[in-house]
């Protein structure tokens, strides 16, 4: 059995991985991205996708065993005005790799703005990147580790 515990003695609480996405489509949205994660990638997730949704396709990948989402500005993954989301890895112990998209432009990920000529804004954030909208949400690198039975011996059938 594995426990989150203190590395280095100090006294000081070890904290969960945050990364987050930012995302501003000037008018209406269409189409999704795929994130990727150490070479494994989500299920197309649609710039209208909700929290739970994006939960979904983000615990979908095998390094992945449980995440929070929260999204501030809307109530989507993209809007008009802009929505950043935040992605808690809540099980993962250390600093977690930040989640890439393979295109270089939010138009060649598959999501386009109906207003010619208009760009849709995305992107990902992750250890010491300061966020540019106006929602409140930090990025936090993970500072958790497994030990056995969070260092105070060894377990046996699970019983430390």
């Amino acid at each position: 059995m594995l426990a989150t515990t203190l590395a280095d003695g100090s006294g000081l609480a070890h904290v969960n991985e945050v990364q987050l996405i930012e995302c501003t489509c000037p008018s209406t949205c269409s189409g999704g991205v795929k994130l990727s994660l150490l070479g494994e990638q989500t299920p197309l997730i649609s710039h209208d996708a909700l929290a739970s949704d994006l939960v979904a396709a983000l615990e979908s990948l095998d390094f992945v065993p449980t995440v929070e989402v929260r999204m501030a500005g809307g109530t989507t993954m993209c809007d008009a005005d802009g929505v950043t989301t935040s992605i808690t890895f809540t099980h993962n112990p250390t600093n977690v790799p930040p989640l890439r998209i393979e295109a270089s432009d939010a138009t060649a990920m598959g999501l386009a703005s109906s207003s010619s000529g208009t760009a849709v804004d995305f992107v990902l954030l992750a250890d010491g990147d300061e966020p540019r909208g106006t929602h409140g949400f930090k990025v936090r690198t993970g500072t958790r580790i497994a030990t056995e039975c969070s260092s105070r011996g060894k377990c046996s059938a699970g019983v430390c």
